[in-house]
C-alpha cells in the first residue's frame, strides 16, 4: 500500500493528505460495526466468513449514485428495488471472489492499484471509466476527491476493487468455455439479413361508407338474402327499437347566411322537389357540416330532448312542423343557412319488419362501401400501371386530397401529362350510384424496415403481401394485388428489399458470433452465481441479519397521488431474500451501462 502512494504521489504534501485522510476516516466511520442480528450476524450479512457492514454498502450505494445509477425518485427506487441490487451485488462479489480462490485464481492489491491508476473502476462486475481519455491520475484528487466523496478509506477501496477484478476474472473463465453453434449463428444473421419496406396506401371501407345510399330496392334483397342474420342480430339488439321516445330522422343542409346563399338555396331546393336533384347531392355540393360526406343524414335524434346541441334552437324547433319526406324552406339561424327533411319518424316499439330494414340498411352500407373501396383501389392501381406518377395518384401523408370521380372516365384512361384527355364525366355508367361523387384520395405510406417473418408494421399479418413481395423482382412500383386487411383493403409496392447473402455473412459472421458469445456467457455466469449463492446460503456460509436486510429494504416513499388514486392500496411487493438478485448484473440499475 505504502509504495502504491510513493509511486504517485507527486509531492511531499501527499503525506500530509493521507494522515489528514486516515484521522478523518477514523473519526468518520469508526471501527467495524458492531451491530448483532438476532441470529448473531455482524453488520447486513457474511459470506464465506467476510463481513458485508453499513459502511461496505453506503460506499456501494455511493459509488453506484456517482455514475448516476441511483434514480432520484423513491417510488422509482423501490420499483427497481435499488437497495435489493446494491446488496447482491456485494454479496455476489465476496461469493464469486471465494469460488475464483478455490480454483487457484487470484487478484492482488497491486493489479487493483493498476487498475485506479488507469483510471477505471468495477461495479457490478462493469468496468467504467473514472478518468476522462485524456486526464492524467492525480494521486491527491484521487485521494481527497474521488474516496472523500464515497467516504471510503483507500485500504477498504482496494480491496473491494480486488475482489472485484477476482470475481470477473471468474465470470471470464466460465464465459471462455461458452461455444455458439455454427447453425444458431447463421439463423441470427438470417434474421437482420432478410429485411423489407413496403410503400402502402390504406382504403378504410369506414370513410367509404359516407359515400353510400342503399336504394329501397338494395334494401329489399339484403333482407331476403340474409334473413336469418338479420333476425338474431335483432334479437341482440332489441333494445335500440324498443320503448322508444318520439324520434325524426333527420338529413340536413347548412350553409353560410347572405341573399346569394338564399338564393342558391331557394333553387336547391326547388330542383329537389322537382326530382332533379337529390338532397344527399346538394348536401355534399353545398353544406358545411360535418354530415356532408354522408349527404346529410344527421341520424334519428330525440324530438324533444335537449340532448343535441349543435342545432341552433330555431332549426330543432321546425323539426316538429315537417312533414315526411319534404324539404323546408331556408331556416336562418346562427349565421346560417338551413335547409331540413325529415326522413321518418317513430315512438315506442319499432315494428320488426322496419327493425329488420334499419339492420339491413346498415349491412349493406357496410357491403356497398368496401366494394367501393376495392373500386378505389383498383382504379389507383390502374392508374400506376398507367404510367401516372406516385404522388399524382396519392396523396403524402397528412396531405388530404380527393380523387377522380366515379362513375366517371376510368381512371386508367386518365391522361398522362401533355397529353389530350376527354372530360372526366364522358364514360358513366347509367344507373352507377357512386357516378358524380368524389371519394377520398387515398394516403402513400411506408411500413420502414422490417424482418421477414415479422407482421407488416401497421398492418399486420397478410400472408398473401408478404409472399407477393418477397417473390417480386420487378421494378412496378405497386404490387398486383389487392390485399385485405381488417376494416380495410391495401395496395402495396416494394420500396426496398434486403436478401442475406454468402458474402456478407461472412463478412460479419465473428461480430455475430462475438454478441451471441456474450450474451450466452452472461446467462451462464448469472445461473452459475446464483445456483452457488443458494447452494451456499442453504449450508451456512452465507448468513444474513435479517433485521437489517428488512430495514433496508423497506422503502420510504411518499405516495404522491391525491383523491381517489392516494386511498388505493399499493400493490404487494413480492418478499426479497438474498441471492434473489444474484446473476442479474444489477437488474434495471445498471441498464443504463450495460
Amino acid at each position: 500500500m505504502l509504495e502504491f502512494i510513493r509511486r504517485q504521489s507527486t509531492s511531499a504534501i501527499s503525506w500530509l493528505i493521507l494522515g489528514a485522510i486516515a484521522i478523518t476516516m477514523g473519526v468518520t466511520f469508526g471501527g467495524p460495526s458492531d451491530m448483532l442480528s438476532a441470529a448473531g450476524v455482524k453488520g447486513i450479512a457474511e459470506v464465506y466468513g467476510h463481513e458485508i457492514r453499513n459502511e461496505d454498502y453506503r460506499f456501494q450505494s455511493n459509488l453506484a449514485a456517482r455514475f448516476g445509477l441511483i434514480p432520484k425518485e423513491p417510488q422509482m427506487r423501490e420499483m427497481i428495488g435499488v437497495n435489493e441490487e446494491l446488496i447482491d451485488g456485494m454479496v455476489e462479489r465476496l461469493l464469486l471472489a471465494e469460488e475464483a480462490r478455490k480454483m487457484g485464481l487470484a487478484a492482488t492489491d497491486e493489479e487493483a492499484e493498476d487498475m485506479v491508476v488507469d483510471g477505471h473502476v468495477m461495479l457490478f462486475g462493469y468496468r467504467r471509466d473514472r478518468l476522462a481519455p485524456d486526464e492524467t491520475f492525480n494521486y491527491e484528487l484521487f485521494a481527497k476527491g474521488w474516496l472523500g466523496s464515497l467516504q471510503v478509506a483507500e485500504p477498504n477501496y482496494l480491496e473491494e476493487q480486488s475482489d472485484e477484478l477476482l470475481a470477473q476474472t471468474l465470470r471470464d473463465v466460465i464465459a471462455a468455455s461458452v461455444v455458439i453453434p455454427e447453425t444458431e449463428v447463421r439463423r441470427e444473421y438470417d434474421k437482420g439479413a432478410n429485411t423489407l419496406s413496403l410503400r402502402y396506401a390504406r382504403y378504410e371501407f369506414a370513410a367509404f361508407a359516407d359515400l353510400v345510399e342503399p336504394t329501397p330496392e338494395q334494401i329489399d334483397a339484403y333482407v331476403a338474402e340474409h334473413a336469418d342474420e338479420l333476425v338474431k342480430t335483432y334479437e341482440s339488439q332489441s333494445s335500440r327499437f324498443t320503448a322508444l321516445p318520439k324520434q325524426a330522422r333527420l338529413s340536413l343542409v347548412q350553409v353560410p347566411a347572405g341573399d346569394e346563399s338564399r338564393a342558391a338555396l331557394e333553387a336547391e331546393r326547388a330542383a329537389i322537389v322537382a326530382g332533379t336533384k337529390t338532397f344527399a347531392d346538394v348536401a355534399r355540393e353545398r353544406s358545411t357540416h360535418d354530415t356532408k360526406a354522408r349527404g346529410g343524414d344527421y341520424g334519428w335524434i330525440e324530438e324533444s330532448s335537449d340532448m343535441v346541441s349543435d342545432l341552433p334552437d330555431a332549426v330543432r324547433g321546425a323539426i316538429a312542423g315537417l312533414g315526411e319526406g319534404e324539404p323546408s324552406e331556408p331556416i336562418e339561424a346562427d349565421g346560417s343557412l338551413w335547409l331540413l327533411r325529415v326522413e321518418g319518424r317513430r315512438e315506442g316499439d319499432v315494428p320488426k319488419e322496419e327493425a329488420l330494414r334499419e339492420l339491413a340498411a346498415e349491412g349493406l352500407r357496410d357491403q356497398l362501401a368496401e366494394d367501393l373501396a376495392r373500386r378505389a383501389a383498383e382504379e389507383d392501381q390502374n392508374a400506376v400501371t398507367a404510367g401516372n406518377a406516385l404522388e399524382d395518384v396519392f396523396s403524402q401523408p397528412g396531405v388530404m386530397g380527393e380523387t377522380t370521380l366515379f362513375g366517371g372516365t376510368t381512371i386508367e384512361d386518365l391522361p398522362l401529362d401533355g397529353e389530350a384527355g376527354e372530360g372526366s364525366e364522358g364514360s358513366a355508367t347509367p344507373g352507377d350510384p357512386a357516378q358524380g361523387r368524389r371519394r377520398p384520395k387515398a394516403e402513400m405510406r411506408s411500413t420502414g424496415s422490417f424482418v421477414k417473418g415479422q407482421s407488416i408494421p401497421n398492418l399486420g399479418m397478410v400472408p398473401e403481401l408478404i409472399d407477393d413481395a418477397w417473390a417480386f423482382d420487378g421494378e412496378a412500383e405497386l404490387l398486383g394485388g389487392i390485399y385485405e386487411v381488417p376494416g380495410a383493403v391495401v395496395l402495396a409496392g416494394v420500396e426496398d428489399k434486403k436478401e442475406a447473402s454468402a458474402a456478407e455473412y461472412a463478412e460479419q459472421r465473428n461480430d455475430i458470433y462475438e454478441r451471441l458469445r456474450r450474451l450466452k456467457a452472461r446467462k451462464v455466469t448469472g445461473a452459475f452465481a446464483q445456483r452457488r449463492c443458494l447452494d451456499a446460503k442453504s449450508q451456512g456460509d452465507i448468513k444474513v441479519s435479517e433485521e437489517t436486510i428488512k430495514r433496508l429494504t423497506t422503502y420510504d416513499a411518499e405516495e404522491e397521488e391525491e383523491g381517489e388514486d392516494a386511498e388505493a392500496p399499493k400493490p404487494d411487493k413480492p418478499p426479497y431474500s438474498v441471492c434473489d438478485r444474484v446473476g442479474g448484473g444489477g437488474g434495471l440499475l445498471t441498464a443504463r451501462i450495460r
